[in-house]
């Protein structure tokens, strides 16, 4: 967006394939680390999950044992998960104020 006439050049088939692989790379260690936590743990008698889907939250509910390092596990996660996109988000945004800001004339803004 900040600079147009260069999106081609910059957004070509391997940045695209970059961030596609990043953003898989980045959730299939997150899910996975939630799933062994969960799964190696030690469940009680009740085995119904009052929810529609079977989520991280609803099966900590299931789990006897201690479930301390799973929420702490799951809520840096959310953090990370959230805060990362954020950050990219607001930059991208300042970046095309700045570039707006600079254009001199009323028109060209538009």
């Amino acid at each position: 967006i900040c600079q147009p006439l260069h999106y081609m050049v910059i957004m070509n088939r391997e940045a695209c394939f970059g961030l596609v692989a990043a953003s898989w790379l980045a959730g299939i260690p997150v899910q996975l680390s939630q799933t062994v936590l969960v799964f190696t743990s030690h469940f009680c008698d009740s085995n119904e999950i009052n929810h529609f889907f079977c989520d991280i939250p609803a099966l900590l509910n299931l789990v006897c044992g201690d479930t301390s390092l799973n929420e702490q596990i799951a809520l840096v996660e959310v953090v990370v998960l959230a805060l990362i996109p954020f950050s990219l988000i607001f930059l991208s945004y300042l970046c095309i104020g700045n570039t707006i800001l600079k254009i001199p004339s009323v028109e060209g803004k538009r």
